[in-house]
């Protein structure tokens, strides 16, 4: 089952997705789909990795280096995907 909604988007935007979905040749309402379903992935992916890591500040690994390197990696991710 789908459902219809209105959107309103500033005039850029519009241009932007209407530039992109006739060089790829696609309806307006496929790409938008497209869009909205990476939005929503990366943002649960998003949410599982800050749910790992809390989970081992919580319960910590001892002083195992591997973990604290990838600690230390999967944090600045984090922080650089907030900036995004």
């Amino acid at each position: 089952m789908t459902k219809r909604i209105a959107i309103s988007l500033p005039d850029e935007l519009f241009r932007s997705i209407e530039r992109v979905r006739r060089r790829r040749r696609v309806a307006r309402s496929a790409l938008i789909q497209e869009a909205v379903g990476d939005y929503v992935k990366r943002n649960d992916e998003r949410a599982l990795e800050e749910a790992y890591f809390e989970g081992y500040r919580r319960i910590p690994d001892g002083d195992d280096p591997d973990f604290i390197a990838i600690e230390k990696i999967g944090i600045e991710s984090l922080k650089k995907a907030k900036l995004d």
